[in-house]
């Protein structure tokens, strides 16, 4: 009797058991499974936490910037905060271009072509998604307006012409959107900055200054062309060939080599007759 009520008793409870086992299992191949996303959660929310103390700090555009500055678009780049003091200091930087920015003040030619240069590389930069060095040539530019004096804080106050620090607004404008609508502002404009024109570039102001480059055969100076500066070897060597002055010199021979000074001259060595 004893044994059947234990016969009985396994059979009644051992259907639970195994079904409370393989809850159990269940539970903990669950848990097993989630791990991973616990910790993107964990992960999640120490990093937002993080970005609401830069931007605390620096602000949401200086956050973006350097976001947008870290590498190219599609890869991403190594996040580390200390590099955002660099953003900071860059719009800084154009706030006091801002306050020194004068209608009709003077426009050097260097400015006025880096202006044109970097409306033409920023605008296809941004066709790209290339941000990254989209904001590298603001940065240029930047750096060109005030090594030329304006707005250095503690000096003698200079001026920067108007015409040149508008469109730098505009282009700083899709990185840091509420900084440009202020420093828009400042500049007298009533309507927000993203009602204006994106700034057009004119092809001969964009080129670049160009340099002379001497040209020598076996060593003789034979003439002299004109080539933008930093000109591949193999651009100048083309150059120095198809010069009218020079094709006297070399036609029917042969050269036996090409000795190239970047920025200064080319010798065309011929081979001996």
């Amino acid at each position: 009797r004893h044994a059947d009520h234990l016969v009985g008793s396994l059979a009644k409870w051992f259907p639970v058991s195994v079904f409370g086992l393989a809850l159990g299992s269940a539970a903990l191949l669950l848990f097993e499974w989630l791990a991973p996303w616990r910790h993107r959660v964990l992960a999640a929310a120490r990093e937002r936490e993080l970005v609401r103390a830069i931007v605390a700090r620096w602000g949401a555009d200086t956050l973006r910037l350097y976001l947008m500055f870290l590498g190219p678009y599609q890869e991403g780049g190594d996040f580390r905060d200390q590099g955002i003091v660099g953003q900071r200091r860059f719009l800084e930087r154009v706030f006091e271009l801002v306050h020194a920015a004068a209608p009709g003040a003077a426009q050097p030619a260097g400015a006025l072509r880096k202006l044109h240069q970097t409306v033409r590389g920023v605008t296809d930069d941004l066709a790209d998604l290339r941000y990254n060095t989209a904001i590298a040539k603001l940065m240029e530019y930047v750096n060109l307006l005030k090594k030329e004096g304006p707005g250095r804080p503690g000096g003698e106050r200079g001026e920067v012409a108007r015409e040149l620090i508008d469109p730098l607004v505009v282009m700083v404008a899709p990185f840091a959107p509420h900084f440009a609508e202020e420093c828009w502002e400042r500049l007298g404009h009533a309507e927000s900055v993203f009602a204006a024109r994106w700034p057009t570039y004119d092809p001969a102001l964009a080129a670049e200054e160009l340099i002379e480059l001497v040209v020598q055969v076996n060593g003789r100076v034979r003439g002299r062309v004109l080539a933008p500066p930093g000109l591949p070897e193999a651009e100048a060597v083309s150059l120095a060939r198809g010069d009218g002055t020079v094709r006297k010199f070399i036609d029917g021979k042969k050269i036996r080599k090409a000795v190239y000074v970047r920025d200064r001259l080319v010798n065309l060595v011929l081979e001996a007759e």
